[in-house]
């Protein structure tokens, strides 16, 4: 979570052959030797198109909890991210995303690029904003490079009040232009929802 480099998988691993293709990668399976201290991070999966950009790539992140996997996973589904000289010029993204149940769901933010150096640390503005009326409550939260937060772990008491058991959303304006982000729901009935933040 701290953007701590821990380590790289050393054999690259074919996803598509010039044909439509549909692979499963095991990544917590691929680095379990490594990551079994890790609270939360993040793995980059860097693909090499042979100088060929492939725009039309997409990755589904797959929660699932159950026994015999007869959970229903949750498939948040993700573009590849394309370098583009453009977003490097941006001073910064505005994110957001709906505000559930506070008690039950988590919102990860993670700050990295395509650059070969990273990117630099990300201030995020953040607002949630609830349906009765008006009223904005703001916080910070600061993301280092190549880092990861869970968004609503040190506000949980204050957001579960200010939304007094209701729904609401929640933005992001983030310095940095590389911010993105998902959420997790999963009230430990076997079916989990996510989806990736807006």
């Amino acid at each position: 979570e701290d953007g701590i480099f821990i380590k790289k998988l050393e054999h690259a691993i074919e996803v598509t052959n010039g044909k439509n293709n549909f692979k499963y990668i095991g990544l917590m399976k691929a680095f379990s030797d490594s990551i079994a201290d890790i609270q939360r991070g993040m793995f980059r999966v860097i693909i090499d198109g042979n100088g060929k950009v492939p725009a039309r790539m997409k990755f589904g992140l797959n929660f699932i909890k159950s026994k015999n996997n007869e959970g229903l996973p949750s498939n948040i589904c993700f573009n590849a991210i394309v370098p583009n000289s453009k977003i490097v010029a941006k001073p910064g993204t505005f994110k957001w995303c709906a505000l559930f149940d506070c008690d039950y769901q988590r919102i990860y933010l993670h700050n990295t690029s395509f650059l070969r150096q990273g990117c630099e640390p990300s201030f995020v503005k953040t607002e949630i904003y609830r349906t009765f009326d008006d009223q904005i409550l703001e916080f910070s939260i600061n993301i280092p490079r190549d880092g990861t937060v869970e968004v609503l772990e040190n506000n949980h008491n204050e957001i579960r009040k200010f939304l007094n058991d209701d729904i609401g959303w929640i933005s992001f304006q983030c310095t940095s232009p590389f911010v993105t982000g998902y959420y997790v729901i999963d009230k430990g009935n076997g079916v989990i929802g996510a989806d990736h933040i807006y």
